[in-house]
C-alpha cells in the first residue's frame, strides 16, 4: 500500500518518520508529506497537499492509497474533498485528530494571540468548521490517548474546561469519536508523542491490514 503520513498543527514531517520506518518494515511505500501548518486556513493547507500528491502520482487516490494522520492532518485530509471533488482513498488512520472538532480550538481561538502562534486554521478546528467538512474519503480507524501531562500546552485548559473527561491533554477523547469510523481504540499516550508510540505503530499496521483494532490484542498462533 503506498501511505500517505501528515503531521499535526505546529508540527513538521520528522515528528511521523517513527511511524513511516514501521510501516516500512511491513513493506509499505511511504510518503511523509509536510506542510505549513500555521500559515493558512484548513482549505489552503489541504491544497497544499493536493499539490504534493500531484507530485508523487497519488492525485487520483484509489484502493491502494491510504493516509495516516495526526491531529489536524486528519482534518487535513478530510478538506481534501473541497479541493479534489470526489477524491477517494483505501485504509486510513487517523490519531489524536478531533474529528468531532476541538474544544481548544474554540475558546483559544478567540485570543489574538493563539491565532498569531497557531495560524488562521485554528478557527477551522471548532466543532461548528469541522462539521462542515467533508467525511473521509475511505474507511478509517481512530486512535485515541487518554493521557493527562502538565507538559502539554494545552493540558491545564482541557482539565479546567472539560473536568473529569478523558483527554490526551490537547484533544478530548470523546472528540475523535466519529460514527463513520470502521474502528476506535484509546491508548495510553499524551497527544504530540503518540506519533511515536510502538502501541499506535502496532495498531496503525493492524488496520492497514485488516481494516480493524481488534487482532492487534489476540496471542500470535
Amino acid at each position: 500500500m503506498r501511505v500517505v503520513l501528515l503531521h499535526g498543527l505546529a508540527r513538521t514531517g520528522w515528528a511521523m518518520r517513527p511511524l513511516a520506518r514501521a510501516l516500512e518494515r511491513d513493506g509499505h511505500e511511504t510518503h511523509v508529506v509536510g506542510y505549513a501548518s500555521r500559515s493558512a486556513p484548513l482549505r489552503h493547507l489541504a491544497g497544499e497537499v493536493s499539490d504534493a500528491l500531484l507530485r508523487l502520482g497519488l492525485a487520483t487516490g484509489g484502493e491502494d492509497v491510504g493516509f495516516v494522520a495526526h491531529s489536524m492532518g486528519g482534518l487535513v485530509v478530510r478538506a481534501l474533498g473541497l479541493v479534489v471533488p470526489g477524491f477517494s482513498c483505501g485504509r486510513s488512520v487517523v490519531v489524536a485528530c478531533p474529528m468531532r472538532g476541538s474544544l481548544l480550538a474554540s475558546r483559544l481561538g478567540a485570543s489574538g494571540a493563539m491565532r498569531l502562534a497557531f495560524g488562521p486554521a485554528l478557527s477551522d478546528l471548532t466543532p461548528e468548521a469541522v462539521a462542515a467538512l467533508p467525511a473521509m474519503p475511505g474507511p478509517y480507524g481512530a486512535i485515541a490517548g487518554d493521557t493527562w501531562s502538565p507538559l502539554g500546552p494545552g493540558a491545564f485548559f482541557v482539565r479546567a474546561w472539560a473536568p473529569g473527561r478523558a483527554s490526551d491533554s490537547t484533544v478530548l477523547v470523546d472528540e475523535t469519536r466519529a460514527e463513520d469510523a470502521a474502528d476506535h481504540v484509546v491508548v495510553r499516550g499524551v497527544h504530540g508523542l503518540l506519533p511515536a508510540s510502538a502501541r499506535v505503530h502496532d495498531l496503525v499496521r493492524v488496520f492497514l491490514r485488516e481494516g480493524s483494532f481488534r487482532s492487534a490484542d489476540r496471542p500470535a498462533p
